[in-house]
């Protein structure tokens, strides 16, 4: 029977993968941006928060800080890298969300199973992503670490996916796709494993949850409830000893850091507190930080497995508190 060998979480930020000198770039799309979300799931402006914090950052802003926490992220995404080669799982469960790359408003679930035999990335140089892409530096900075040179198709497990899809259905509502529609490429949550943590294309299930978009956004005790059902599907799936690793990609909190929020939730996974990430606030689990669905979901899936190893890097870039709470850990058997 199939087996879980490998659990981990990873951000995917653009942060992680353009130069420290390239960080201010963001301030001009964080004073605009319309996600700059508390806790208690109220918009903030940048001028707001900037007035009530103060130079009380100024301290994480510097370019030596920067280095560091940049260097502590990249041996982070290395030591991943490493333990997903020497696992070699047969198949990796990929929990992550579209932000309408593939998934539009004509057709938005909470739920879905891509369960085509290959999934497209798409290259640096196609057609397509230079068009949505100019203009924007940050993007064209990152998109290495998003997509192959040229289009590229990664295999998927088709035998695994009908297997939650068959196995769930009588528990959860989920959708499925077997294509990418308008020829775009996989999104960024999946395709940023591809790039910065497989040694080799390796068969895969992306599973996408709508973390983003109201009003039909799982809450943590659905996401829960769902990561122990799709830990009883693997259990049960196939006749001979499939390894199979979960990878829950993006967060923590963003684009405003909660390092209080980031820590909560860390801890809960590094204690198994399946019962503390169920009931997590939901106004805190918006814009950004509601990719923090994708580890809690993953979170549900740990049973006998230890952790093993976590690193957290609060990267702000501005003094108003804007930036990405990064994350990275594993758990083996």
């Amino acid at each position: 029977m199939a087996r879980i060998v490998l659990a981990q979480g990873t951000s995917h930020s653009p942060q992680l993968s353009i130069p420290v000198e390239s960080w201010p770039l963001f301030e001009e799309r964080d004073r605009s941006h319309n996600l700059l979300l508390d806790r208690n799931g109220t918009k903030r402006s940048f001028d707001e928060l900037l007035a009530e914090r103060g130079d009380s950052l100024a301290g994480h802003l510097t370019p030596e800080a920067w280095a560091g926490r940049r260097d502590r992220c990249d041996a982070a995404m290395l030591r991943l890298r490493e333990d997903l080669t020497e696992a070699d799982p047969h198949v990796v469960v990929i929990i992550g969300d579209d932000q309408k790359e593939l998934i539009e408003d004509d057709n938005l679930p909470s739920l879905l199973v891509y369960r085509g035999a290959e999934v497209l990335s798409t290259g640096r140089t196609s057609p397509d992503k230079l068009i949505r892409h100019v203009g924007n530096d940050i993007r064209k900075l990152a998109e290495w670490a998003y997509s192959p040179a040229e289009d590229r198709t990664y295999p998927v497990h088709q035998g695994l996916a009908d297997h939650f899809l068959s196995t769930l259905n009588d528990r959860f509502d989920l959708a499925q796709s077997s294509r990418n529609p308008r020829q775009h490429g996989v999104g960024h949550a999946f395709a940023f494993p591809f790039e910065r943590l497989f040694d080799k294309p390796r068969p895969m299930v992306p599973f996408m949850i709508n973390t983003y978009y109201p009003p039909n956004q799982p809450t943590p005790r659905r996401c829960v409830a769902l990561g122990e059902a799709l830990a009883a599907a693997i259990a049960s799936y196939g006749d001979d000893d499939t390894r199979v690793a979960v990878l829950a990609s993006g967060g923590l909190s963003h684009h405003l850091i909660d390092e209080d929020l980031d820590r909560e939730v860390l801890g809960a996974l590094e204690s198994g507190d399946v019962e503390r990430l169920r009931t997590l606030p939901v106004p805190a689990l918006d814009g950004g930080t509601s990719e923090i669905r994708n580890w809690v979901t993953m979170g549900a899936m740990l049973g006998g497995l230890t952790h093993s190893w976590t690193t957290y890097e609060p990267c702000y870039r501005t003094l108003a508190g804007t930036g990405c709470g990064m994350a990275f850990a594993t758990w083996t058997p």
